[in-house]
């Protein structure tokens, strides 16, 4: 089969859509770290993030129920969950590291469906969610209440969070080696924190 036929015979708005398509597909997620998941059920689970085998962050995602977790410790809903059919999380990000991780973004994607509020979101949206941007060496941000809904009878909210080890000193040699590797600066990295909805 000649594959240099078989691609020319496409017209040139094709094959730039394809490219634009694969670009953006990609664009939130091409310094994903490796997930190591430990999933619990259908809904909850326990994921170590990693570089380069390196452990750098650990989310534990745990299922609250169809009521949220009373007292909210951050903005609620803006719609009535009594109503809407809703899913409520609480979710832990862990520092596995000695040196902080500050979150810069978080990135909105829907397995069905098209996210349609502003994404993605900045280091302001974080703050007002989860109390701060920066977790501590070897600290924790816990949100009581996270929260997805849909249409149907299922989806997934996929929630990829940019961070960035802070430059500093580090007492673990595997981290040391793996920042100097990256050229001894700020080391970025992406990790994700999806939700299903079961209706």
């Amino acid at each position: 089969m000649n594959t240099q036929r078989i691609l020319f015979s496409y017209s040139p708005s094709f094959l730039l859509a394809l490219l634009f398509v694969g670009c953006f597909s990609g664009s939130s997620t091409k310094d994903l770290a490796d997930g190591d998941w430990n999933r619990k059920g259908d809904r909850e689970y326990v994921t170590t993030w990693s570089v380069d085998g390196v452990p750098l962050l650990e989310v534990t995602l745990d299922y609250v129920g169809k009521q949220p977790s009373l007292p909210f410790d951050g903005p609620k809903p803006t719609f009535d969950w009594n109503s809407r059919n809703t899913d409520f999380y609480a979710c832990t990000l862990r520092n596995l590291t000695d040196l902080p991780i500050e979150l810069s973004s978080i990135h909105f994607a829907l397995d069905r469906g098209t996210w349609k509020k502003k994404n993605p979101e900045d280091i302001s949206y974080l703050v007002s969610r989860w109390g701060a941007s920066r977790i501590l060496p070897n600290g924790s941000l816990k949100r009581r209440n996270t929260w997805v809904w849909g249409k149907g009878d299922n989806n997934v909210l996929r929630k990829t969070f940019r961070a960035e080890i802070v430059a500093g000193t580090t007492t673990s040699p595997k981290l040391k080696n793996l920042i100097e590797a990256k050229g001894g600066e700020a080391l970025s990295f992406s990790f994700q924190a999806p939700l299903k909805f079961i209706r």
